[in-house]
């Protein structure tokens, strides 16, 4: 199966970005920051997600926030 990830910028907000996962189910990602705030929407499924040192349960209907440079990662994705 493969996951369909995009990226959204509008060069009227160079210093944001938006993500979109079609399928989260075979999604989860290490460690890792992005240089810009990061929007991200969870349209299905739900994941264990770890923020700096917080980690939460999300699911459909959630929204992730993430400032530039913060570690953060998807540990586990389900569908």
């Amino acid at each position: 199966m493969q996951t369909v990830t995009r990226f959204c910028r509008d060069p009227a907000l160079p210093s944001i970005e938006a993500r979109w996962v079609a399928d989260g189910r075979a999604h989860g990602h290490a460690a890792h920051s992005h240089e810009t705030f990061s929007i991200g929407a969870v349209t299905a499924g739900h994941s264990t997600y770890l923020n700096l040192r917080q980690r939460e349960a999300i699911r459909a209907g959630t929204t992730v926030l993430m400032n530039p440079g913060d570690l953060h990662a998807d540990v586990t994705a389900h569908l």
